[in-house]
């Protein structure tokens, strides 16, 4: 009945979040405490959740299931094109608090430490404090001198980011292409720079 009336009785003893069920709360645990005990099986990619690592296995089978009926976008998860939809719809969340509004939920959890304090993600090695598991989780390579690898062609980034961006190059996903000689770029600024030596 917990899940009719909104209820979450379980609160993690880190941050503000709540969670309906003891299993969740084990699992959001983990983005505090850094534990990773499901693997990919394809590139040894460690994850927090089952959820997680379901969703990364799709990047591997290039499996998209989730379409937005607005635009030719398609997703790995339906909690991504939950968030994309909000671009055509311009619904935003809300703080109960300030009424700032956001786009993203993550961004009003982030928001709503500056009104309770809390900052769950501190460096074990130094005094950076983090606002989100994955921002610790790339500084936290900085001081193990880990890095992010391409399963396909095994070059390394500092960052999930750059590591995406480049993945791209593999995938063909979301490049801008050059309309005068049909070179792509990860980047559209890398394409308005390129553009610039055949314009002069």
């Amino acid at each position: 009945m917990k899940s009719h009336t909104g209820e979450k009785p379980y609160a993690c003893t880190c941050c503000d979040r709540r969670c309906l069920t003891a299993a969740d709360l084990k699992v959001h645990m983990r983005t505090h405490t850094g534990e990773k005990p499901f693997s990919c099986v394809t590139c040894g990619k460690k994850f927090a959740s089952t959820y997680i690592l379901n969703s990364h296995i799709k990047t591997h089978t290039g499996e998209r299931p989730y379409s937005c009926s607005n635009c030719d976008k398609t997703f790995t998860q339906s909690s991504h094109l939950n968030v994309h939809m909000r671009k055509h719809t311009g619904e935003k969340v809300s703080c109960k608090v300030c009424d700032a509004k956001f786009t993203h939920s993550s961004q009003l959890t982030v928001h709503m430490r500056e009104h309770t304090g809390k900052q769950p993600y501190k460096c074990t090695m130094c005094d950076k404090i983090c606002n989100y598991a994955s921002e610790l989780q790339t500084h936290m390579m900085k001081h193990t001198g880990e890095k992010f690898t391409c399963v396909t062609c095994d070059k390394k980034f500092t960052t999930a980011a750059y590591l995406h961006e480049h993945t791209r190059t593999h995938t063909g996903e979301n490049l801008s292409t050059c309309t005068i000689c049909d070179r792509q770029f990860t980047r559209h600024q890398y394409l308005e720079k390129h553009m610039r030596t055949h314009t002069g």
